[in-house]
């Protein structure tokens, strides 16, 4: 199994099978020296059926107003969520379906992420942009392979890369709703690559092993445990640092000049950095 097949793999685990999870228990001794206890497990549900449950509006115990028993609502980005895993994964395996591959056709989110697992050996690797696959409504279109590429839904399957971004996506998304991960922190910076700079797009992950940061804009990613293709985090606090001290600095300079200009205007004298006028 190759790496991103099991890495596919793994991200369906963690949307569809039950887990178990341990939470570490301490205790102190008489000399207040904190002992390790026995972890607390539990088996919690895939995080598709915890989006299932946030999205069921549930009811209270103490009645309302009117007497009866008030409706707590439901998480709405759960709902959202939950309805673009069912349908995201649905037509993933009926694309793969009609397409030829050889699996019966499946109902509900857990079974057809499953069954996305048992066919991605069949998906290529990644998407071919100077020769896209060709089909009857490619041809009947008269497009031809030389041609400026332009997506076709019909001529261009799911590829593996293709779909370990979207689960990896879902995952992250299910574990911030679910309450497992804390939500991304919009770092005050642009993008440090000359090829991007797009301003507000990179997002800090707060990873407790290893803090990671990426551009929504470019897709390039921060780490620190640096990988191939992945750059290093210490960089990229460095570049933020640097930018902030210069905003301060900017800002600090054109508020000195507004008030120095409002000042010239109302007819005073400059003043110092310690507000005392300058003799003229």
């Amino acid at each position: 199994m190759s790496d991103v097949i099991q890495a596919i793999a793994d991200e369906v685990e963690h949307l569809a099978d039950p887990r178990q999870h341990s939470e570490p228990r301490w205790y102190w001794d008489v000399q207040r020296h904190r002992k390790p206890l026995e972890p607390h497990r539990t088996t919690v549900p895939g995080l598709v059926e915890q989006l299932r449950q946030l999205a069921q509006p549930g009811a209270s115990v103490e009645a309302g107003s009117n007497g009866y028993n008030e409706s707590a609502p439901a998480a709405v980005d759960a709902v959202s969520l939950l309805g673009s895993i069912e349908f995201g994964s649905y037509r993933r395996l009926t694309d793969a379906i009609e397409r030829g591959a050889r699996v019966e056709r499946r109902r509900g989110a857990e079974a057809c992420l499953r069954a996305l697992v048992g066919i991605a050996g069949q998906f290529p690797y990644r998407r071919d942009r100077v020769n896209p696959y060709r089909c009857q409504l490619c041809v009947a279109a008269g497009r031809r392979g030389d041609e400026i590429y332009a997506p076709c839904r019909a001529c261009e399957p799911t590829v593996q890369l293709e779909l370990l971004r979207e689960l990896r996506s879902w995952r992250y998304q299910a574990e911030i709703i679910a309450g497992w991960r804390s939500p991304p922190m919009l770092l005050p910076a642009p993008c440090p690559l000359t090829d991007c700079g797009a301003k507000g797009s990179l997002l800090a992950y707060a990873d407790p092993d290893n803090p990671q940061a990426r551009c929504t804009s470019c897709g390039a990613q921060w780490a620190q445990v640096p990988e191939e293709g992945v750059g290093s985090i210490a960089v990229l606090a460095k570049h933020v640092d640097a930018y902030a001290g210069q905003s301060q600095e900017s800002r600090a300079k054109a508020r000195t000049e507004a008030v120095e200009e409002r000042r010239r205007r109302d007819g005073e004298k400059p003043r110092d950095t310690q507000g005392v006028q300058v003799a003229g």
